[in-house]
């Protein structure tokens, strides 16, 4: 049996059932969460790379089971992972060099790292994409939880720190693509690291505790929201609403206003202008105003669609706005379904949503009342000019 669409479909689904039900609470960060995360970059690491279709499906299928042998065994994972991949695909039917090539890339993640394949170098960049993901210091204190429950190996801060220091200056990544793009931010972390560690080590004050929890928390990103956040957006949210909908009866307004305006000049005073020529200068200002306006109106009520779609890489990087339609209308159904579900696991990506979906009704709001405004001040200044130009004719013409 070939790889298909399907079998990627039940794959996932398994894999989700099969973490939901069996993992523990005491697994916090080789979670559920974490494997779509490594299948996304995975996908995203795959898509950049010269490797064939069949070889993403691969790439693909290993994530999926990279953590699931947590359950047996957290400090033999992989061998328990690739032996869950081999019994599942076995019974999909799936072609026994895909599984070895599955059970190669899974076993190839153990560390120290060893990949021997395009693909199990994916894999393990992948898997250890967290080290330069902007959450890397939440998920730090998720695996330091983990270890304590299911290694029962508890480290002081000072230890906890030298432990990862020395982990990230000897990891590297094996792909291309994971060079170029996780590099700088991985060593971001690692120098964010070696700044707690400093003050660990020199801090000499009676409050030291609390000076190292404080520090420690300085990139932690997990913040109690109360009903009162929560009302402010919601808040936000209204007022923005309305001001959008203030906006556009502004410019319903003017365009209703200025297109009677043209249904008289065109049915009354055109008729005139043989027999009133001192007219015609005037009655064309008029014109002027009242289309001008009319477009600027237009203008601020015209939507603007953008491509409706997001990348995997701004799910993982949580610069995708998942609130805004324009963002995922042309995504397929499965894809947003996922990215929404790990939203709503995941707070700090949750309030960031709102924030983001907030900030950029603004910016549709300054555009809206821009042109409102414009077409305004169009209107006011061009309609007293034009009166004004309707009466020195006039004037004019009498003295004739």
């Amino acid at each position: 049996m070939k790889i298909t669409s399907e079998l990627l479909r039940e794959t996932s689904l398994y894999v989700e059932h099969f973490m939901k039900e069996h993992f523990a609470d005491k697994i916090l960060f080789h979670n559920y969460r974490h494997t779509v995360k490594i299948v996304r970059v995975c996908d995203m690491i795959s898509m950049e790379s010269d490797i064939s279709k069949h070889d993403r499906f691969i790439v693909h299928l290993a994530g999926w089971f990279s953590n699931i042998g947590y359950k047996e065994d957290p400090l033999h994972h992989e061998e328990h992972g690739a032996k869950h991949a081999k019994i599942f695909f076995e019974a999909k039917g799936l072609d026994k060099e895909d599984i070895d090539q599955i059970q190669s890339c899974i076993l190839a993640t153990r560390i120290p790292q060893h990949p021997h394949s395009i693909t199990a170098r994916i894999l393990c960049d992948a898997i250890l994409f967290h080290l330069s993901d902007i959450t890397y210091f939440e998920e730090l204190e998720l695996l330091r939880k983990e270890w304590e429950l299911t290694r029962n190996e508890k480290y002081k801060d000072d230890e906890w720190l030298q432990l990862n220091i020395e982990f990230l200056q000897s990891h590297f990544y094996f792909s291309p693509f994971a060079r170029k793009n996780f590099e700088k931010e991985k060593r971001n972390n690692l120098m964010k690291l070696k700044a707690q560690f400093a003050v660990i080590k020199h801090a000499t004050t009676v409050d030291l505790d609390n000076e190292i929890d404080e520090q420690r928390n300085l990139f932690d990103s997990k913040t109690k929201f109360d009903r009162g956040v929560e009302t402010l957006f919601r808040t936000a949210s209204h007022n923005h609403m309305q001001l959008s909908q203030m906006g556009d009866g502004k410019a319903n307004l003017l365009i209703s206003i200025n297109s009677i305006i043209l249904s008289i000049i065109i049915s009354l005073i055109f008729t005139k202008l043989d027999t009133n020529r001192f007219l015609v200068i005037p009655t064309l200002m008029m014109i002027c105003v009242s289309v001008t306006t009319i477009v600027l109106a237009i203008l601020s009520t015209r939507p603007k669609i953008s491509h409706g779609k997001f990348t995997p890489q701004q799910i993982i990087r949580k610069e995708a706005n998942l609130l805004f339609f324009g963002n995922f209308h042309n995504m397929p159904l499965m894809e947003y379904k996922s990215a929404v579900k790990e939203m709503m696991v995941d707070t700090e990506y949750l309030y960031e949503s709102l924030i983001m979906d907030i900030y950029f009704m603004g910016k549709v709001l300054a555009r809206k009342y821009r042109f409102t405004t414009w077409a305004y001040t169009v209107f006011m200044i061009g309609l007293v000019v034009c009166m004004l130009a309707y009466i020195i004719f006039f004037l004019l013409y009498d003295k004739k």
